[in-house]
């Protein structure tokens, strides 16, 4: 038996139809599979957007107490500078003290040997 060119044709067609279909059903599957995989991931990203938000609810706690902690280095600074201040100040009279006081020695160790030329002089030494 002989196959015209017209059976050729046809047999051409219906291979082609077959070939077709099996494409059209392989693109589907794989168009389907491929739709699924990107749930999954789309899904995946949802998640991990959660916990990205989670931790900028966090971030921002952390941001809030550090601020609070600004504040307080704040205030201890402004009392150290407060208690410099005081520090120096008592610094300068105890100098200023020690200063009347070694002068004081040296008229007291003055009047001391005067008293014992006074006491030598009139007899009455101890």
């Amino acid at each position: 038996m002989t196959l015209t060119r017209e059976d050729l044709g046809e047999i051409k067609r219906v291979v082609i139809g077959i070939v077709d279909s099996k494409v059209d059903s392989k693109i589907e599957e794989l168009a389907l599979m491929i739709a699924k995989g990107f749930e999954g991931v789309h899904k995946q990203f949802e998640l991990i957007d959660k916990r990205f938000q989670e931790i900028d609810k966090r971030f921002q706690e952390i941001d809030k107490n550090f601020e609070a902690i600004d504040k307080r280095f704040d205030i201890i600074e402004s009392r150290l500078d407060h208690m410099d201040a005081r520090l120096a100040m008592l610094e300068r009279d105890v100098a200023e003290i020690r200063q009347r006081l070694s002068m004081r020695d040296e008229v007291f160790e003055d009047l001391l040997m005067r008293v014992q030329v006074i006491e030598k002089q009139l007899g009455i030494q101890n």
